[in-house]
């Protein structure tokens, strides 16, 4: 675990954050975090990312008690479903909670989306507004609605990875598992992140992680890999009392540190798949271009022309 941090991180994740911007068709990057102690770390990842300069939007599927918004002694007005109905735009629903760091309250909404039978469509349009409302943000977290993984940005053309967030009991790691293998089963997919939350050490969590994922790949057929983990450090239970982020009340602290490592990770993966993603749209409208150029003869001439 990384225990410095260097504003802005620079390199790839400015490189890309940069093109994403000036070609405005690389695809969304989604991190939908599900598990137990998913909600603090989302609000520690967004404050550690928002720090360094990325635009975040952490989408909170949870209802009032205990979510993000009530973490951060935030009260909200209007909820993602408002947006859907057409009665407000979806910049209005969101509210800024931190430097470079927004939320959207979607506990109703992700609720009105997924109950239909055209969820992947609802889903596709959902990621097509939020790219198109300004400023587009170059992370979106995702605290899942509890007991499930988000599938909020599922059919879309965003890119999401699911991250499993499990503690160090027995109960804990058990309801990790569950989730691996419900979200195996019901919806496809095959590898997960992982992040061990209140771990003693690395070797705690590396052998905790060792053994889910030796399970998971014998019984669900899915591959893990560990992002990291989180300490067992009581200034986020304090960071919680006085409603903010550990990393904002606690800048020196382990959990501060760990959730500025586990950030920088997401932020080079997401600088990754954003390279990636405008390299592959420019090289597809090329591809459109000169298509066009190719059967410009072939076109019918307009009677002005003749």
């Amino acid at each position: 675990m990384l225990d410095s941090f260097h504003p802005g991180f620079g390199g790839m994740a400015d490189q890309a954050a940069g093109l994403r911007r000036l070609l405005g068709c690389a695809p969304l990057h989604g991190v939908a975090l599900a598990g137990c102690g998913a909600t603090t770390l989302a609000v520690n990842l967004a404050a550690a990312l928002g720090a360094c300069g990325s635009d975040v939007l952490v989408v909170d599927e949870n209802a009032s008690h205990g979510n993000v918004a009530d973490q951060l002694g935030v009260a909200t007005r209007y909820d993602l479903v408002h947006a859907l109905d057409g009665g407000r735009a979806l910049h209005e629903v969101m509210r800024p909670v931190g430097p470079g760091v927004r939320l959207l309250p979607a506990a109703r909404g992700v609720r009105q989306l997924t109950a239909g039978a055209h969820a992947h469509q609802a889903a596709a349009h959902f990621a097509e507004c939020l790219s198109a409302a300004p400023p587009a943000p170059d992370l979106v977290l995702i605290d899942s609605a509890n007991g499930g993984v988000s599938q909020l940005l599922r059919g879309s053309k965003a890119y999401c990875e699911t991250v499993i967030v499990t503690g160090v009991t027995r109960e804990a790691i058990t309801a990790a598992y569950t989730l691996i293998k419900s979200a195996a089963l019901h919806n496809g997919e095959s590898r997960f992140r992982v992040i061990v939350n209140r771990a003693r050490g690395a070797d705690e969590a590396t052998a905790i992680f060792s053994n889910m994922a030796a399970v998971a790949k014998q019984h669900a057929g899915a591959t893990l890999e560990l992002l990291g983990w989180m300490p067992n450090d009581p200034q986020l239970r304090f960071a919680r009392l006085a409603r903010r982020s550990a990393v904002e009340a606690f800048p020196a602290g382990a959990a501060a540190a760990a959730a500025r490592a586990l950030a920088l990770r997401l932020r080079e993966r997401s600088a990754v798949q954003q390279t990636e993603g405008a390299e592959a749209a420019r090289i597809t409208a090329r591809g459109a271009q000169a298509a066009l150029a190719a059967t410009a003869h072939l076109r019918p001439r307009s009677a002005a022309a003749i």
